[in-house]
């Protein structure tokens, strides 16, 4: 009896720092691998969802395939990625009183072409292509289109024309 209970808890020691390697080489596994696949001619399938709105608690670090996109994506830094993995660009908040455009001038009742610089709190260093159509959410009909960058964490977003 004693000599069970011994190699009880000798497994139960070792099966708490173990490591799993599946596949079909001898290969040992990676020191920092906790879960290693490996094969020549098999794949890893992830868990595929409807849209990420069906994991209703994610963790930093979740991998998914998005079957409404019909693309991988990663919750990292507390936000989903965009397809293929991509951080979507994004800022905790816009500054929107000390925006300025250039040129300054406007004249009623004709077409205004310049550029808006609207400062902004926590990018998240993202890049964003040229093109993106940003609507207005007080203006019926007003729209603008941001031209390519990267945010900055913190900084400001522009141009934006």
């Amino acid at each position: 009896m004693k000599q069970s209970i011994f190699f009880l808890l000798i497994f139960l020691a070792h099966a708490t720092v173990a490591q799993v390697k599946i596949g079909d080489h001898p290969q040992s596994i990676g020191t920092s691998s906790v879960l290693e696949l490996e094969s020549t001619n098999r794949a890893l399938v992830l868990t595929r969802v409807a849209s990420t709105a069906a994991i209703t608690a994610p963790v930093n670090g979740m991998m998914i395939y998005d079957n409404s996109l019909k693309c991988v994506r990663a919750y990292e830094d507390g936000a989903w990625t965009g397809c293929g993995l991509v951080k979507l660009p994004a800022v905790a908040g816009l500054t929107c009183g000390s925006a300025s455009f250039s040129p300054a001038a406007l004249n009623k009742n004709e077409t205004y072409s310049g550029t808006l610089t609207v400062p902004y709190t926590g990018g998240n260093g993202a890049d964003y292509a040229a093109g993106v159509p940003v609507p207005s959410t007080g203006v019926s009909g007003l729209m603008a289109t941001l031209q390519s960058g990267t945010l900055n964490v913190g900084g400001v977003i522009s141009p934006l024309r």
